[in-house]
């Protein structure tokens, strides 16, 4: 189960940070077709974990891949300015991130 829960965590902070430190960040912001790329990598990149943990379908892949894209699509929309790590806005982004994680286990 931890390897689990790692490997999401991990797969999490590389696409959700690492990754959008520069291009994929901007262009999320500019173009549908990037926040597509990044919710896609996101997605792609957490289900190993879902995988591992027995919890993973097209259903769950599916889910996780629009809430991503509905929360950062209005990130975007309401706050379109940059935030940093520790800002209010960015803190419920990834509230909510996880909540859509959780909620694979709990609906799923």
């Amino acid at each position: 189960m931890l390897l689990g829960l790692l490997t999401i965590l991990t797969g999490h902070v590389l696409t959700d940070y690492l990754l959008q430190r520069k291009y994929l960040g901007k262009y999320k912001k500019r173009s549908i077709k990037g926040l597509v790329l990044h919710t896609l990598s996101w997605t792609l990149s957490i289900s190993p974990g879902l995988i591992i943990l027995k919890n993973f379908n097209i259903c769950i892949f599916i889910f996780l891949l629009l809430s991503h894209f509905m929360i950062d699509w209005c990130k975007n929309k309401l706050f379109p300015l940059r935030h940093g790590l520790c800002t209010p806005v960015n803190i419920i982004d990834q509230f909510l991130h996880l909540v859509s994680i959780a909620l694979t286990f709990i609906i799923f």
